[in-house]
């Protein structure tokens, strides 16, 4: 082994990832952390495996800030989509109101000829009629 490096036990290495021993198995295959073999036994190096777990635990730690940040962005764009749909009910309600105010306009138009004004030369009130 060699003796500037410490290297540990898989069980140890799996701990300090907080991964399998398969993995760290793999991850010494592939060359992502050094190691010794004795026998059939991997050894891997105990500072490449810490600083895989500070890189694993940095990721975690982006991956849940970014979530957070995705959360945010889906009730901002939910508060959105509300003022948006109440932007449109008023936008329709102020598209009618003129067809509202040209309805009563026809009617009253139609009405007038129709009223009998005479009763009022007759004493009676506006009440009445």
């Amino acid at each position: 082994m060699n003796e500037s490096r410490t290297y540990i036990s898989m069980s140890d290495a799996a701990a300090i990832a907080h991964v399998t021993k398969e993995t760290i198995r793999n991850l010494c295959k592939r060359g992502a952390i050094g190691y010794e073999t004795h026998g059939n036994f991997f050894y891997p190096c105990k500072e490449d495996v810490e600083r895989y777990a500070a890189s694993i635990a940095t990721i975690h730690a982006s991956e849940q800030k970014l979530e957070r940040y995705k959360l945010e962005l889906q009730e901002q764009m939910e508060q959105l989509r509300l003022a948006k749909s109440d932007a449109q009910t008023q936008l329709d309600a102020l598209k009618l109101y003129p067809h509202r105010i040209k309805h009563i306009q026809e009617l009253l138009c139609a009405l007038i000829p129709h009223l009998d004004t005479t009763g009022l030369n007759q004493g009676q009130s506006r009440s009445d009629i």
